[in-house]
């Protein structure tokens, strides 16, 4: 009678109380372990998971209960280690974040056109108001309004008409679809002042 030794409980039994294991290979294979000890350790495995699915429950439960101390604790720790986060960035970006970040720009243009735009209106303090770009691009019909050029999806930038730097507002009634090179040569004038430019 033909026997295996199993490779978990190291007993030698008969074959067939191990399970059928096919490859190209060997078509009559079986596997390493015994049923017995195979169902011991998936038996094993998924009470681990159902315990680690318990601790994820009760991290975001704590979480939920205590955002501020356990943002604080963050704090204190990015503090601690200030120069080994930055360095640990610093890798990470060198490493995967350029190609990741192109990727994401490639396949959200107007997402980070958005992001931009709206991240150099809080740096200039401006008034900041709820801005759809698509709805500034379908109201423009992706024309420039500067030039009256129709523009494809990848030329198209958004302008601020009155500057962020002359005090202008990051908001719907102030934005308006400009090509690239109009956009740079308006720069940081009014209208009223690019003679150019003519309504």
């Amino acid at each position: 009678m033909e026997s295996k030794r199993c490779s978990r409980c190291k007993e030698v039994k008969p074959i067939e109380a191990f399970a059928r294991q096919r490859t190209k290979s060997n078509p009559e294979g079986r596997q390493g372990e015994c049923r017995q000890c195979r169902s011991e350790r998936n038996a094993a495995y998924r009470e681990g998971e159902q315990v680690r699915e318990s601790a994820k429950l009760r991290a975001r439960n704590f979480y939920a209960g205590n955002k501020e101390k356990v943002s604080a604790r963050g704090k204190a720790i990015y503090r601690a280690n200030k120069e080994r986060a930055q360095q640990y960035g610093r890798n990470w970006y060198q490493r995967s974040g350029k190609v990741t970040k192109r990727r994401y720009r490639a396949a959200n243009r107007l997402k980070d056109r958005g992001y931009n735009a709206l991240r150099r209106a809080r740096l200039k303090a401006a008034t900041l108001g709820p801005v759809d770009l698509a709805a500034v691009i379908e109201q423009d019909n992706s024309t420039c309004y500067l030039c009256g050029k129709q523009l494809a999806q990848q030329e198209i930038t958004i302008d601020h008409v009155i500057p962020l730097v002359r005090g202008g507002s990051h908001t719907a009634d102030n934005l308006r679809v400009a090509c690239r090179p109009c956009n740079s040569r308006k720069n940081g004038r009014l209208l009223s002042e690019c003679e150019w430019y003519t309504p």
